[in-house]
């Protein structure tokens, strides 16, 4: 059952007989709103119809007195004290109270907040929360009955029934006083909004900006929790406050570029959905943890995608969409600052140094490749959008072969979904025109093809999408495209120190440096002759350029080549020890394994190969 609406037409026609002898069950997971549902749904409901009710937590109970005791309590709480009714009760039955005899006084203190409240009305109904929390359930159960079966008391029991332990008879006698349990979720809609409500925003003005911000994505955002089968409001409400404590210190950031911010909340969201509700291993975690990891492939081992030939649970498939939502992000320093504020549970600053520099407003383009919030449009909208991203792709101010492909993939999708009034084959025709021409003009990005996000979308051209991830493999392997300096390791060689290095290295480093040598020793002969200070500085340069998305078709290209080089350098220092040592045992983890970690996976043939 998704949304509230069976519920509450189930609590109305239950209240509405006249006499009952079971109770109403409401059962979900915990954090998903039962209790606030109670709070501002049921209780409107029911006083809207002129029925009292009471609310009773079950959290802890182990005997009947705890209940009566429970009971008494919330009966203390309803309207202050109702005329004193209660205090008297109290005062006139201390001596009972003092001996334990608390269930009387509830009896007798129902049948006054009865005649009080409800006058001609026998109606009354007690609402007992947290049932799979009490210590006691089989007694919780007997007392239900009794309430139910031998006073025909209206009774609701909110419970997580499936993470109840049951013991012997007691799942038996729980059908048997509960006749009726409904299973309860809010809409993503309806989840969103109460997470908007709970949320504890540090300033009146970053509220109103994510309230706007949140009814303007509104789509995309409760696409990703319904997807994922999230319901639960205390991660939404967390989410939404830690998106607040980074939004209030970025906020002309955050102003200037919705729906990046739209984007990076979605991402925070996935990052915490994963943590708490999806059961990754502890090497999955440390990555999904890991900053310096940008890209959803890391994690194909993790979910089964490999295995292409069996079938993906249901749970693999919503961890792959939500890490395809957390690792959108092609820049470390985004992650880093989520990785901060989920690990730390509070917003760090220099965490999110220049996180934000570089936000802009959306293209044209990348506002039609937003479908939810494309397809939400006015037709108006809608149109103009599309022009103006069809404008940017012919004037070739468009480069990089992923947003080409998928602008590919969204207007055949389009114009076969009835959306666009357009020739298919001459639009595609056209498209693929102005791709070719980057191709060979040399002005398309440098970027590795990965069409995993364009998804069903791509359905009906796979074939070209094909051609183009063919068009890129061809442009990024030709040699071509190699334009270092002649000597270039002789001139890297010959810098004195750290900063002239990095000038040297990152004027180059998107090339593949380490496949341009003819022989070994013209690299080795550079290395050699830095000192360790300087080394080091090559150290850090090569450990950002690993995790650099635009240096990765050049590190593909030299692969072959720096594995060669690594295995050299590795045969050479692994027995050695000492700064000089681990610089170079560094260095040849990055160039063999493009890996920070010390740890080094076991090869087959792990040994240094005969010089070219």
């Amino acid at each position: 059952m998704i949304g509230t609406k069976l519920v509450e037409e189930a609590v109305t026609a239950y209240v509405a007989i006249e006499e009952t002898d079971y109770a109403l069950g409401i059962s979900g997971a915990w954090g998903t709103g039962k209790s606030h549902f109670w709070t501002h749904d049921l209780t409107s409901l029911l006083d809207a119809a002129g029925i009292p009710s009471i609310h009773i937590s079950l959290y802890g109970v182990e005997s009947a007195n705890d209940i009566d005791n429970a009971i008494y309590t919330a009966l203390s709480n309803v309207g202050g004290d109702d005329g004193d009714v209660l205090t008297g009760l109290i005062q006139a039955n201390a001596n009972a109270l003092n001996l334990g005899g608390v269930g009387l006084v509830v009896q007798f203190g129902l049948n006054k907040w009865k005649e009080k409240k409800i006058k001609e009305s026998t109606n009354i109904l007690l609402c007992f929360d947290d049932l799979e929390r009490a210590n006691n359930l089989g007694c919780c159960l007997a007392y239900l009955n009794r309430l139910c079966e031998q006073n025909n008391t209206k009774v609701i029991v909110i419970s997580n029934a499936d993470a109840i332990d049951w013991k012997p008879n007691e799942h038996q006698n729980f059908l048997k006083t509960i006749r009726f349990n409904y299973e309860f979720k809010n809409t993503p809609e309806k989840t969103l909004k109460i997470g908007l409500k709970s949320a504890a925003f540090s300033s009146a003005e970053v509220q109103k900006y994510t309230a706007e911000l949140f009814a303007d994505h509104q789509s995309t955002i409760t696409s990703v929790l319904d997807d994922a089968s999230c319901s639960n409001i205390r991660t939404i409400t967390k989410s939404i406050t830690y998106f607040d404590r980074i939004c209030s210190a970025n906020f002309a950031e955050f102003s200037l570029a919705p729906d990046e911010a739209a984007s990076y909340f979605i991402s925070l969201l996935s990052t915490l959905i994963l943590i708490d509700h999806i059961q990754l291993t502890d090497r999955d975690k440390s990555r999904l943890l890991d900053p310096s990891v940008t890209s959803h492939i890391d994690f194909e081992d993790a979910f089964g995608r490999i295995a292409d030939d069996e079938p993906k649970k249901e749970k693999d498939e919503i961890a792959e969409g939500l890490l395809t939502h957390a690792i959108y992000m092609e820049k470390s320093q985004l992650r880093f600052g989520i990785v901060s504020i989920v690990t730390n549970g509070f917003y760090i600053q220099e965490d999110f140094q220049d996180a934000f520099t570089n936000w802009r407003p959306a293209t044209p383009l990348e506002l039609y490749l937003n479908t939810l919030n494309y397809w939400s449009m006015t037709d108006e909208e809608a149109k103009k959008t599309y022009e103006d991203a069809y404008e940017l792709v012919m004037e070739h101010k468009v480069n990089d072969p992923n947003l080409l492909a998928k602008f590919v993939a969204r207007t055949t999708l389009d114009i076969k979904r009835g959306l666009l009034d357009e020739d298919v084959e001459l639009l595609i025709s056209s498209i693929i025109g102005v791709i070719n021409e980057l191709y060979d003009s040399q002005r398309m990005a440098e970027v590795r093809t990965d069409f995993y996000h364009i998804g069903e979308e791509g359905r009906y051209c796979r074939d070209i999408l094909e051609k183009i991830g063919q068009l890129n493999d061809t442009y990024l392997t030709g040699q071509k495209r190699i334009h270092l300096p002649t000597g270039f390791w002789k001139q890297l060689g010959d810098c004195t120190d750290a900063d002239e290095l990095h000038e040297l290295f990152y004027k180059y480093d998107k090339l593949p440096i380490f496949a341009s040598w003819s022989t070994e020793k013209e690299v080795l002969d550079a290395l050699d002759g830095f000192n360790n200070a300087t080394l080091l500085a090559l150290v850090r340069s090569l450990g950002s350029r690993v995790t650099e998305p635009e240096c990765k078709s050049a590190l593909e290209r030299e692969e072959e080549k720096s594995k060669l080089l690594g295995l050299v350098i590795k045969d050479k220092y692994k027995t050695l020890f000492g700064v000089r040592a681990s610089h170079f045992k560094q260095l040849y983890r990055l160039l063999i394994y493009q890996t920070h970690e010390y740890e080094e996976p076991e090869e087959e043939n792990d040994k240094a190969q005969e010089p070219i």
